[in-house]
């Protein structure tokens, strides 16, 4: 079951004509948004949206330390999601081959609940812990990622005893999916040598302590 201080961390996050995911994790009392570089690359002005409405917040940005990873961190300059419900973020406890879940806004969808609305939820299992993509360490899970989940957070339990329940933390985020190559089919029939880029099942994710990491240093970008 995804629990309140997951699924109301999840913000919608658009910049110029892209549209993705983000999430709120704290750090010293202060909020700070992780979203996918790729969302908010344009130089546009980043919105986001909380519970299908727009919220109004100063946004620093933040340096990455791992310059070619796919991860953006902006400080705010206010809590703009519960701050009593904080979402832990730390991969420790992650196990090859345990369930996880992926939380987001894909395809620009959403669901009501009153007069709010909230990010779908997918479920994935971590595939890989660790594969070089493009020159750094990501992890690999099996699931189907689709435009919009990019930015959003990949939450688990880490295994216990019987009877123990950890409340679910965020370890990697969505950042892409691999892609294999299809046929193409126009009616029924397979266009000869026409092949298109088909989602793999297959998704890249990339780290959490790419934006914790970040968080820590707290450089500005500019």
């Amino acid at each position: 079951m995804i629990t309140a201080e997951v699924w109301q961390r999840v913000v919608r996050v658009s910049c110029g004509t892209t549209s993705g995911t983000g999430f709120i994790i704290d750090h010293e009392d202060e909020p700070y948004l992780v979203t996918a570089r790729h969302v908010v690359k344009s130089g546009e002005n980043v919105s986001i949206i909380v519970g299908g409405k727009a919220v109004s917040a100063g946004l620093t940005p933040l340096v990455v330390p791992s310059s070619e990873a796919d991860v953006a961190v902006f400080r705010l300059d206010r809590p703009i999601t519960p701050p009593d419900l904080p979402l832990t973020a730390d991969e420790t406890g992650m196990v090859f081959g345990q369930d996880a879940y992926f939380l987001g806004f894909p395809l620009g969808m959403a669901f009501d609940l009153g007069e709010s609305s909230f990010p779908l939820v997918k479920r994935c299992t971590i595939s890989g812990l660790n594969r070089t993509y493009m020159g750094r360490d990501v992890i690999l899970l099996d699931g189907w990622n689709n435009p919009g989940f990019s930015g959003g957070p990949v939450v688990f339990r880490k295994p216990t005893a019987a009877g123990v329940q950890e409340p679910m933390r965020v370890a990697v985020i969505v950042t892409a999916y691999a892609t294999q190559q299809g046929s193409l089919s126009v009616g029924g029939n397979i266009v000869p040598g026409a092949e298109v880029a088909m989602n793999s099942g297959i998704i890249i994710a990339e780290r959490i302590a790419r934006a914790t990491d970040a968080i820590k240093a707290g450089i500005p970008l500019h």
